[in-house]
């Protein structure tokens, strides 16, 4: 029995879904319509693009594969009973891009609508056999479609399978809650919170922020939180307002009169008690690991100053190491030199300036003046500013001194900027900029790139094309420069991207004062073709060159424009309109037309450019054809004329009759006779000129 009921794909939806599974892409079947054939049962056919009689179309409510059969996608959309009063015999599917991918026919089926006294949800299925169902996807938009009893009663029960599956996981797992902290050790994130307790507290209880802040406002607000140290420190204070001399001379006194110790031996550290036991001055040699400058070698004297009182003991130890003095003072007990300790300062060590040993720049954290450079750029570390000679190696401008600073923003990265400091005139006010890394031990640098507007000075013939890296160069008579300016010098900007490899390049002609622009895209075509910039003030120029006649709607021309009225004008004033019209004088155009030149065409020769040319006339009475004034009776009548375009003897092909017709060519040698008075006009006849319809314009014509 042959099949009545089928559905296949189309030419389209075949390509489509091959397309698909060879890309490794997806076929995104959107819709489905369904029609009523034309009022026939239709016959799917592989070259349709549309339903025979679409009435209805929406989005899918479901795409799958067939359980029972991996090779089959069924599509399915339901219609809700809202929807009807028409046939359905054929159904179609379509894709994202609205293209008819599948066509079918069905049994023919009626939907009602509910205006009809009956009413219906209809649910249409297409099963199709596909070579790849991976290369099919569903692209719906769940808000606006309905799902049938069936997927929602499946749907759910795949969901209740679910849950119970992380029920049971979740109460078998021994800790089901992770994300909170364990009962035993817990590391708490985010911002716990705790009570906070009173401030005269002092248990296991949590201390809180506030509880901690409040402890420290109340040291801050203190009148004296630290009376252990106002003593030392009054002393201090006024020890260090006098002069070099009188510190001296005082500690000197205190020597005098009280022991000088020396330290034992095998000592290593300041904070040990057998120097910390000492009062007055304590002779320091050898390597001390809690010395001012770190565990080196100190040939020292040690001042200890110490505080008893009621509730402990204060010491602050004064050391002067070559020159330079240093303090510290230890708080709590003996050895706790932990005040003012910092991570890079675990000791607690103050150095003491005054005018004669000031700070240098790299202990207030500055960059220090260091000396010149004349050895490689390259194995520069420290950061700071250096003086470079003009030989140093790699010297972004060879021959030139200038100043280099140096920065490092870790021990692997840092960066390098060169200004230049006097002549060559080239180099001064230069300015550039490089970065450099380590890697494996081994430093690279970047190359050094100007960060000036000034521009580079490159030689000669220099090929634009191998100017690459970012800057400004100065140059002329380039290779691959735009042919328009020739040799002339300029100025090139080049932009590169540095990632893509894209670069763009900017020519000014300086002479010329014209600019060019090109770019160049390594994953494309390379080089692009210049293109000039054109100025605002030039545009002009270009659209509209001087000399040029143009009609214009008032009696006054426009600023740079003068009327073609036939006057003089100056070459002096007007250099460029000389050019044009070399006698100084304009054409006269008021009440004339305008005529292209013949230029050896032969339609209006032996002419000039710019000469005049009279208008055709005709006589209003006519005479004699042959034009003999003896003739009177049975002359041959004829119209005189002067001027005359062209004359041929050869009847023009669209010749007409008086009365429209057409003009025989057996006519072309016809005439009239009449009698021809000699005297019959008195005084003489009638001539006239001929013109076309036309509209008056004031010709002007641009002169600067």
């Amino acid at each position: 029995m042959t099949t009545k009921y089928y559905a296949l794909l189309t030419n389209l939806g075949a390509s489509k879904l091959a397309n698909a599974a060879a890309l490794g892409t997806k076929l995104q079947i959107t819709q489905m319509a369904v029609g009523d054939g034309g009022g026939t049962l239709p016959t799917p056919n592989a070259t349709q693009t549309k339903l025979v009689g679409e009435k209805r179309r929406a989005a899918l409510n479901s795409l799958s594969i067939d359980a029972a059969n991996s090779s089959q996608i069924i599509a399915e959309q339901v219609i809700p009973e809202t929807e009807g009063g028409f046939w359905i015999r054929e159904v179609g599917l379509f894709d994202a891009d609205g293209v008819l991918i599948a066509v079918a026919n069905c049994a023919e089926t009626y939907k009602p609508q509910l205006q009809e006294g009956s009413g219906r949800t209809q649910t249409v299925r297409m099963i199709l056999i596909v070579s790849s169902t991976d290369a099919v996807t569903l692209k719906i938009d769940p808000s606006i479609v309905l799902a049938t009893r069936q997927y929602v009663d499946s749907a759910v029960i795949e969901v209740k399978a679910y849950a119970d599956d992380l029920m049971t996981k979740h109460v078998a797992a021994a800790d089901p809650h992770n994300q909170y902290a364990p009962k035993k050790d817990p590391t708490f994130t985010g911002t716990p919170k705790a009570p906070t307790p009173a401030a005269s507290k002092n248990d296991t209880q949590i201390a809180t922020t506030a509880f901690v802040q409040a402890l420290i406002k109340a040291h801050l607000d203190a009148a004296d939180p630290h009376t252990q140290y106002l003593e030392t420190n009054n002393w201090l204070s006024e020890f260090a307002g006098l002069n070099d001399t009188t510190r001296k001379t005082l500690l000197g006194n205190i020597g005098a009169a009280g022991k000088a110790f020396s330290m034992d031996t095998g000592i290593t550290r300041l904070d040990d008690t057998s120097v910390t036991s000492k009062t007055q001055f304590v002779s320091i040699s050898g390597t001390m690991e809690d010395g001012p400058l770190g565990a080196v070698g100190y040939t020292a004297t040690l001042l200890n100053i110490r505080r008893v009182w009621d509730a402990g003991t204060s010491l602050t130890q004064i050391m002067f190491q070559s020159g330079a003095m240093y303090i510290r003072t230890a708080s709590g007990g003996e050895g706790k030199f932990s005040f003012g300790a910092t991570a890079i300062n675990p000791y607690g060590w103050r150095r003491v300036y005054d005018e004669s040993s000031p700070p240098t720049a790299k202990e207030v954290g500055a960059l220090g003046l260091l000396s010149v450079l004349t050895t490689d750029l390259n194995n520069v570390t420290e950061a700071g500013v250096y003086p470079v000679s003009g030989d140093a190696p790699n010297n972004p401008y060879p021959g030139a001194i200038g100043v280099l600073t140096h920065l490092n923003y870790n021990a692997v990265r840092f960066v390098q900027e060169f200004a230049t400091a006097q002549a060559p005139a080239a180099s001064t006010n230069r300015r550039w900029v490089r970065y450099g890394s380590v890697s494996n031990g081994i430093s690279s640098w970047t190359a050094w790139t100007s960060t000036t507007m000034r521009p580079d000075e490159v030689a000669t013939g220099t090929d634009l094309n191998a100017l690459t890296e970012s800057g400004n160069y100065y140059g002329g008579a380039w290779v691959n420069g735009p042919t328009a300016i020739g040799n002339a010098y300029g100025t090139l900007q080049v932009i590169a991207t540095g990632t893509s490899g894209a670069l763009t390049q900017t020519l000014h002609a300086v002479s010329a004062n014209r600019k060019f622009i090109r770019s160049f895209n390594a994953a494309a075509s390379g080089w692009n073709g210049w293109v000039e910039l054109v100025r605002a003030d030039s545009i002009e120029n270009y659209l509209v060159p001087v000399g040029i006649p143009m009609p214009w709607s008032t009696a006054t021309p426009p600023t740079g424009w003068l009327k073609c009225n036939g006057a003089s004008f100056s070459a002096t004033t007007y250099p460029e309109l000389a050019k044009a019209y070399p006698s100084l004088k304009l054409p006269d155009l008021r009440g004339e037309f305008v005529r292209g030149w013949d230029d050896g065409r032969g339609a209006d020769s032996g002419r000039s450019l710019l000469s005049g040319q009279t208008a055709t006339g005709i006589r209003t009475a006519a005479v004699d054809y042959p034009g003999i004034d003896a003739t009177t009776s049975g002359a041959t009548v004829g119209t005189a004329y002067n001027q005359a375009d062209t004359v041929t003897r050869a009847q023009p092909a669209d010749a007409k009759t008086p009365d429209n017709g057409v003009l025989g060519g057996v006519l072309s040698d016809n005439s009239i006779q009449a009698t021809q008075l000699q005297s019959g006009i008195s005084g003489g006849s009638v001539w006239i000129t001929t013109r076309p319809r036309n509209i008056a314009f004031n010709y002007i014509v641009r002169a600067a």
